[in-house]
């Protein structure tokens, strides 16, 4: 009987054995599960940043496509109704009635859109057109004289007009164009 005490002793050690080492590894179990817990919201919450990231970088794109294309159109309609009213003025004499709504709506676009819309080129050109225009108003001279400087003057502001729209193709991807392009001189 003394040796069954002794394995059952020896059986009752080796699972009190097994019981403390099934307890030494079980207390390690709560502080993994914690560290992959937090470690698999940490990489889920980096995902999410990226991913969110993205989107608003698409709309970012988007929404500066569009308003480039706008711009872009605004400045067309703009430049398409100044070039209506330049002909109109080098065209027509000075008394008649439609060369007057000309000029009026000149003017009009001259201190309005077209100061938003124009690069430095339409600028410059706008001005001595304007400035000329603005002469022939309060001292009127020689008609025909007038006639041809005004001309003159219509000639580089309409092909500074079309080489500011001609700068962006419409059919062409405005992904790497910004507005500081819009404005960027030919040289």
């Amino acid at each position: 009987m003394p040796e069954e005490k002794g394995n059952i002793s020896n059986a009752e050690l080796e699972k009190v054995r097994m019981e403390i080492q099934q307890l030494r590894s079980a207390k390690y179990i709560p502080w993994l599960t914690m560290i992959l817990t937090i470690g698999s919201i940490v990489i889920g919450f980096w995902q999410f940043k990226g991913e969110l990231q993205n989107q608003l970088h698409l709309n970012y794109d988007d929404r500066a496509q569009e308003f480039r294309k706008s711009f872009l159109e605004s400045r067309k309609a703009v430049y398409m109704e100044t070039a209506k009213n330049i002909r109109t003025i080098v065209n027509l004499p000075p008394n008649n009635t439609d060369r007057k709504h000309a000029e009026e709506s000149f003017w009009s676009l001259y201190w309005g859109e077209m100061i938003v819309v124009e690069d430095s080129a339409v600028e410059v050109a706008i001005i001595r057109f304007g400035d000329q225009l603005k002469n022939i108003s309060h001292s009127p001279g020689d008609e025909e004289e007038n006639k041809i400087h005004l001309r003159n003057l219509s000639i580089p502001l309409v092909n500074s007009m079309r080489l500011s729209i001609g700068k962006f193709d419409p059919r062409t991807k405005l992904d790497n164009l910004y507005l500081k392009d819009l404005y960027k001189d030919e040289r």
